[in-house]
C-alpha cells in the first residue's frame, strides 16, 4: 500500500521521518527498553496523563523537526503538507499555519489504508470535513492507542504523521 503511493526517494523520506519520530518519543519518555512497542505504550500514556490536566507537549524540540525537513524532498514533504494562515490570539500578525495536503500522495494513502482500518478511514473523513486535524481527532487517538497494531509500519507512519504536523502547528512561531 505504502509502494503504492509512494516512489521510492519519498518513501526512504518516510522512513526517515519514522526513525526521526520513533527515536524522539523513546528518548522522551526516558525508558529503559529497546522495544519500539514500549515506547509507543509510554508516549501514549503520558499524552493521555497530560491531556487530564489540559497539557500538550508532545515533546519534539521543534528545531529537531525543522532539521528534519531539511533532509526530507520538497517533494516529499509536499505529498504531506502545505502551508496556509492563522490567527492565535496572542499575535498580532497572521501567522504560517501547517497542515495536510489533501490532494497529495499521503492523504490518497490514508484513502486507501482507510479501506482496511475503520479508525484511518474516520480520521481521513474528518480531517478532510474539518480541513484539519480536530480536537476531537486527537483525543480519540490518544483514547484509542490500544487498538494499533505498532507492529504495522502504516500505523506507525500514521502515527508520526499525525504528531509530527502536531508539532509544528503547536510549536511554530512564524509570520506569514
Amino acid at each position: 500500500m505504502i509502494r503504492n503511493a509512494f516512489s521510492k526517494s519519498e518513501i526512504d523520506d518516510l522512513e526517515r521521518m519514522l526513525t526521526f519520530f520513533e527515536t524522539q518519543i523513546c528518548s522522551a519518555q526516558d525508558i529503559s527498553s529497546t522495544s519500539i512497542l514500549e515506547c509507543y505504550k509510554a508516549f501514549f500514556a503520558r499524552m493521555d496523563k497530560d491531556e487530564e490536566l489540559g497539557i500538550y507537549n508532545i515533546e519534539i524540540p521543534f528545531d529537531n523537526q525543522r532539521s528534519l525537513y531539511g533532509q526530507i524532498s520538497d517533494s516529499t514533504f509536499n505529498d504531506l503538507w502545505k502551508f496556509g494562515r492563522t490567527w492565535k490570539v496572542d499575535a498580532p500578525d497572521t501567522m504560517k499555519y501547517m497542515t495536510f495536503n489533501f490532494d497529495g500522495a499521503y492523504f490518497k494513502f490514508l484513502q486507501s489504508f482507510g479501506q482496511e482500518n475503520k479508525h484511518i478511514m474516520d480520521y481521513y473523513d474528518a480531517c478532510k470535513i474539518s480541513g484539519s486535524i480536530s480536537p476531537s481527532q486527537s483525543a480519540k487517538i490518544l483514547k484509542m492507542s490500544d487498538l494499533y497494531d505498532i507492529s504495522d509500519v502504516k500505523i506507525r507512519l500514521f502515527i508520526a504523521i499525525h504528531y509530527l504536523t502536531l508539532n509544528d502547528q503547536y510549536e511554530r512561531l512564524e509570520k506569514y
